[in-house]
């Protein structure tokens, strides 16, 4: 199935070499893992009509790469 939404995914699962790899195949701007969250100033975005880019952080000014956010519990 193909979408359009571009913006997060969620990924639970408790072997990381599974998330990695199922993060790796992922088409989307963030990536929360086993229901974390972001931490302040995190770069924030999507990609396909979700924009590309991301707004804050320190990748808030580089538009032009496509950067992938993954959070994992502390």
């Amino acid at each position: 199935m193909t979408v359009n939404s571009g913006w997060l995914s969620y990924v639970y699962s408790n072997t990381p070499a599974i998330q990695s790899a199922v993060i790796r195949r992922l088409d989307c701007g963030m990536v929360f893992v086993n229901g974390a969250d972001l931490a302040p100033g995190s770069p924030f975005g999507g990609t396909k009509k979700s924009g590309i880019g991301r707004e804050g952080g320190p990748y808030g000014i580089e538009e032009f790469l496509e950067l992938k956010l993954v959070a994992r519990p502390a």
